[in-house]
């Protein structure tokens, strides 16, 4: 068996008129691996293995590409979870709508259950999906105060005043409930910062 991994960190500083040294400098880290299995160490190193100037080339082309994404605008990919019920059909007929894609339609379910039923579970589970619909929606300021609702709910559910007071599933929910709207408070971050970028594409459009 044969290894060769190769650690690539490709630095880019940024710099702007009338300004002494760079004012950002992008320096992530990456790494290749080739890893090869063959019948002798010969045929690893001579025939599998790739030589030498194929791994600085294949390093240099890729370390081309890892600072792209602090330099523009992109598009990532990010899972993300929401409360079903297989024993709910209004719940299971949402799920299906996101499966489909058609939000609006899931949220109309979601809306509905939150105001037609009482038990601060339910409640709780419907406000985190409110608030995943609003992200997909872009509406930051709103997903946040959904969240909001979800931790209210499960506190009250389970008579609460302090997270340390919870246990097993409702501290679950809790953590779940923090970790969500910690990443909803960054969405909302960097979407303002995105505005402001986009904006100056559009001031030398005009």
């Amino acid at each position: 068996e044969g290894m060769i991994s190769s650690k690539i960190q490709p630095i880019v500083c940024i710099y702007v008129p009338n300004h002494r040294g760079p004012v950002f400098t992008i320096a992530p880290k990456d790494s290749i691996l080739w890893n090869e299995v063959g019948t002798t160490v010969g045929e690893v190193e001579s025939q599998l293995l790739p030589p030498d100037s194929t791994v600085i080339r294949e390093s240099c082309d890729y370390a081309g590409t890892i600072p792209v994404k602090y330099l523009i605008p992109h598009w990532e990919n990010e899972n993300r979870v929401y409360f079903s019920d297989q024993m709910s059909t209004q719940l299971k007929n949402a799920a299906f709508y996101v499966d489909k894609g058609n939000w609006k339609a899931a949220e109309k379910i979601w809306r509905s259950i939150s105001k037609n039923k009482k038990g601060q579970g339910t409640l709780m589970k419907m406000s985190f999906n409110m608030a995943l619909y609003c992200e997909v929606n872009s509406q930051f300021g709103e997903a946040l105060k959904w969240i909001d609702k979800a931790r209210t709910h499960l506190m009250t559910k389970c008579k609460a005043s302090k997270p340390e007071e919870l246990a097993g599933k409702s501290a679950y929910y809790y953590d779940l409930i923090k970790e969500y709207e910690d990443i909803l408070k960054k969405r909302k971050e960097k979407t303002s910062q995105l505005k402001i970028q986009l904006a100056r594409f559009n001031n030398e459009n005009k």
